[in-house]
């Protein structure tokens, strides 16, 4: 486990590395985490393909025979300057399994007044999740609240699961915090923290990229108990690119 471990911050030292090396060549605005969201939107009438795709280990001492893969494929527009819209299409693997479809996602975001009219800028963010049968179904509302201030950018997400399955519903509340600073006009490094009844993780993001091209990476680990059965480590990569 600790060559893994080992492995991965020599891979993220790595990849600070190449970034501030690049970022002095541009000049654009981009997402600062993966696991938070921040107070924005799609602008009006443009659109983006974003790809995610997150592992998940629940045994830091087994990853090759515990890791789990996610991929998702989301295509967003902006419908107005204060609505966007996306659609998600969700494929999962398990571990020494092969990758299978695993339903959709509908998003909305909503803005609510404008940037700095509060002491946190607002946006409501609505989820509608299903598999491809029906039969497992969630609503997951979101509220987010976001701040930056010059270089500095904070963002918290209360937010919680309606979960449908076997003809029941369960409610599940959890949460999401981010906060990065802007160390180039495109280079972001920032710690996220997110958890819930389950447990509890914490770990770094790194983003950079321009408003056509941008990409964002996030590691968690596992902090206090975590319950069984549940990720003890998680890592998420985002692509964007505008169309």
């Amino acid at each position: 486990m600790n060559n893994i471990i080992q492995k991965i911050k020599n891979l993220l030292v790595f990849s600070i590395a190449i970034l501030f090396f690049y970022s002095t060549e541009l000049s654009a605005d981009h997402r600062n985490f993966v696991w938070t969201y921040e107070y924005m939107i799609m602008d009006k009438g443009k659109a983006e393909l974003e790809t995610y795709n997150t592992f998940s280990t629940i045994n830091m001492d087994s990853i090759s025979n515990t890791t789990s893969a996610e991929f998702n494929l989301e295509f967003e527009v902006g419908m107005n300057s204060f609505w966007d819209v996306a659609v998600y299409q969700n494929f999962k693997q398990a571990p020494e399994g092969s990758l299978r479809y695993d339903g959709f996602k509908i998003r909305n975001r909503f803005k609510i007044g404008e940037s700095n009219q509060f002491f946190l800028d607002p946006l409501i963010y609505i989820e509608f999740i299903s598999n491809s049968n029906f039969s497992k179904q969630k609503i997951e509302p979101k509220l987010i609240l976001a701040k930056t201030l010059d270089k500095f950018t904070f963002s918290l997400n209360p937010y919680c699961e309606f979960e449908y399955e076997n003809e029941e519903w369960e409610f599940v509340p959890k949460y999401s915090i981010g906060a990065g600073y802007k160390f180039t006009k495109l280079l972001n490094l920032g710690v996220e923290m997110n958890g819930g009844e389950d447990g509890n993780y914490i770990g770094p993001t790194i983003s950079h990229g321009s408003s056509q091209f941008w990409f964002a990476w996030g590691t968690l680990w596992g902090i206090g108990t975590i319950t069984e059965g549940k990720p003890e480590f998680k890592t998420r990569f985002i692509m964007g690119l505008e169309l």
